[in-house]
């Protein structure tokens, strides 16, 4: 019997000294609000980096001017930005849509693409932009961007970019 009682007692403790070391080796954390934080998805598992860089390629939206028409106002305009160098450029000006593709690079934060258009106004298929903007990659923002037709300057612009995907 009293090697019985011995053994219950000696299971018990060691059953409650697990219990401790697994209850001391948890933790909950606590968000800090003033660190700002990046949602990244891996394998169906959430991760929060904090001061995670942005990254350019997805989708972004934002406005265009032109130059020399200042009524017609700021106009859609976004950028589909892929991770192969391509690039998708839509807009709306004068109430129709165009798009226009191409390839993109990045020359340290000073990002460039030239993109042909596919769709739109007769006279536009085929017209030739190059787009230069810089990346703010705290932000997520296209800023100081100028668009201008290639390689004859027939029409060009300006336009700012925020990236939502």
């Amino acid at each position: 019997m009293k090697k019985l009682l011995m053994g219950s007692f000696l299971l018990t403790v060691f059953a409650a000294a697990i219990t401790i070391i697994q209850m001391s080796s948890c933790h909950k954390a606590i968000a800090n609000p003033a660190v700002k934080t990046d949602t990244i998805i891996v394998h169906d598992s959430v991760q929060y980096c904090p001061n995670a860089k942005l990254s350019l390629t997805g989708l972004w939206i934002g406005y265009y001017t032109t130059t020399g028409m200042p009524s017609s106002g700021n106009q859609y305009f976004s950028f589909t930005i892929k991770p192969d160098s391509t690039l998708v450029n839509e807009t709306i000006g004068a109430s129709v849509q165009h798009f226009s593709t191409g390839k993109w690079q990045l020359h340290g934060d000073t990002l460039i693409s030239i993109t042909t258009c596919i769709y739109g106004i007769q006279s536009n298929i085929g017209v030739k932009e190059k787009h230069v903007a810089l990346f703010n990659k705290n932000t997520g923002t296209l800023t100081s961007g100028i668009w201008q037709n290639y390689p004859t300057p027939t029409g060009g612009g300006t336009f700012v970019l925020t990236k939502v995907n």
